[in-house]
């Protein structure tokens, strides 16, 4: 997760002067990506934490723009919900995805 943060953060800082929409639409997928390789059951925590330290990341690298100093919690709350997808759990428990029978194989036949 940090090596990903890491990442982010140095798009992030590349991207700083872009408009909101186009740096949301892009964290956007960065995060459907994410969460499409790790949304395991039990990991929800983890993905919250995510979810959490990126729109920190994002904040700082917003109040480094020009002088908009005053970027409130409560504003950019807006913009996270709206960009920034909540995390939930994707893939089924492991004994659901590995309680598979093929077609052409009997058990104990």
């Amino acid at each position: 997760m940090t090596a990903k943060l890491k990442q982010i953060k140095q798009q992030l800082r590349q991207r700083r002067h872009e408009p909101i929409p186009s740096v949301g639409k892009w964290l956007q997928q960065v995060v459907t990506g994410y969460y499409n390789c790790h949304a395991v059951p039990g990991n929800l925590d983890s993905l919250t934490l995510f979810r959490a330290r990126l729109s920190r990341l994002w904040r700082c690298v917003l109040r480094q723009r020009g002088d908009q100093r005053k970027l409130e919690w409560k504003r950019f709350a807006r913009v996270c919900l709206r960009y920034l997808p909540p995390p939930r759990t994707l893939h089924p428990y492991p004994y659901q995805r590995f309680n598979v029978i093929h077609p052409r194989w009997e058990p104990y036949a």
